[in-house]
């Protein structure tokens, strides 16, 4: 009952709308503190970088052009790149830890075997085929649950977890795989958005 309560706080406090801190002088100086220079949603991989391991996981990519290639692909995929961008933070550090994880998930967006085999990725350490499989993956589950809370829950947890538990997994790592993805998906937007300027 203590992590439904948590997870409803924690959610209702991520969902809460952009504008409400509009006249919140500090959050405008935190965004400004923390605002970067757009860059440019072009990959400057190399075919080297693609399907690199290194003891039996993916080789650590660089962050920023890792970064750029998650944009990109969901923009050409039709899919948040935002949210897309959240999501690879969480599964890979953005590359910095491509796994395995203990499940023996590989790869920027984490693709377990089986679900890169029915993608059709048969390299998961390729960054590209990786990243591209997990964006159709996550359409896929938006498209068979019409919530991006399950969503999120069923990329975690997988699929079937969301259907036993009739709603999001109650358990520590997707509850707070859910928090930490749309926390980070709403920081990048309030970030990016354009700074009032004061009357």
């Amino acid at each position: 009952m203590k992590n439904r309560i948590a997870l409803a706080l924690s959610l209702s406090a991520v969902m809460a709308p952009l504008g409400a801190h509009a006249d919140n002088t500090s959050s405008t100086r935190i965004a400004v503190a923390f605002a970067l220079p757009a860059r440019p949603a072009v990959s400057t991989f190399s075919d080297a970088d693609h399907g690199s391991t290194i003891g039996g996981g993916c080789a650590p990519t660089d962050r920023g052009q890792a970064a750029a290639l998650v944009r990109q692909i969901a923009e050409d995929e039709g899919f948040d790149p935002d949210l897309t961008e959240a999501v690879a933070w969480a599964e890979s550090d953005m590359g910095g830890n491509q796994g395995p994880s203990r499940a023996g998930a590989l790869g920027i967006m984490q693709l377990m075997p089986a679900t890169a085999s029915r993608l059709g990725v048969t390299d998961r350490c390729d960054a590209k085929a990786n990243i591209r499989a997990g964006v159709r993956y996550l359409k896929a589950l938006y498209d068979e649950f019409h919530d991006p809370l399950l969503m999120l829950a069923a990329y975690n947890a997988g699929e079937q977890n969301v259907y036993k538990a009739n709603g999001i997994p109650v358990n520590d790592e997707t509850t707070k795989y859910v928090v930490k993805v749309l926390n980070r998906w709403k920081l990048g937007k309030l970030i990016k958005a354009p700074i009032p300027n004061p009357v």
